[in-house]
């Protein structure tokens, strides 16, 4: 498994230590960096507030940060995940510039505490949990601000449902992984 680490703007460099779960699945470097560079090119990360569902190590929030966010939201129900993330936070000394919710994503996603610029979510690749996950998340407006966008990491054969809120604006193939990024209509 690759190290992680922060791959630029602020914490450049600063490694992110890893949940000890074999379920927890990461998004590669060059990924994530073609994720922020795509994003970049649409919406600038710069004093946006971010949401990180199924966050696990925070690794995309934190590089938001970096990136120059003014707030990360993160989420998951690990405990594991949590305790790292918890780590990772305080290594990097932005507590003042987060919020960890220890809490199932689908029941986060019922009652959401704010809006967001920007959401990532990369739902464990069960397509039943996955599904679910993503239809509650695109059935609602609640969560991402007008223009707002949702990036959405997913196994390459996922179809997303036609839906009224969101408009998709671009496709990505990263060998067996699929990004999208849906836009908010209004």
């Amino acid at each position: 498994m690759e190290s992680l680490s922060v791959i630029t703007g602020k914490f450049k460099n600063q490694k992110i230590q890893q949940v000890e779960d074999n379920r927890t699945k990461y998004t590669p470097s060059k990924v994530k960096n073609a994720i922020f560079s795509i994003l970049e090119s649409k919406q600038p990360v710069k004093n946006t507030t971010f949401l990180d569902l199924c966050a696990g190590s925070g690794q995309i929030g934190l590089e938001a940060l970096s990136r120059g966010a003014s707030f990360v939201t993160f989420v998951d129900i690990s405990d594991k995940s949590i305790k790292t993330l918890k780590n990772n936070v305080q290594r990097l000394s932005v507590s003042d510039y987060v919020r960890i919710y220890k809490k199932d994503v689908i029941r986060f996603l019922k009652k959401p505490p704010d809006t967001y610029d920007i959401i990532f979510i990369d739902p464990p690749f069960n397509e039943v949990l996955f599904h679910r996950m993503t239809k509650r998340l695109f059935n609602t407006t609640e969560l991402v601000k007008p223009g707002g966008r949702i990036i959405l990491e997913s196994f390459k054969d996922y179809k997303i449902e036609k839906n009224e809120h969101y408009s998709i604006e671009d496709k990505y193939f990263y060998s067996s992984v699929k990004i999208e990024i849906l836009k908010r209509k209004g």
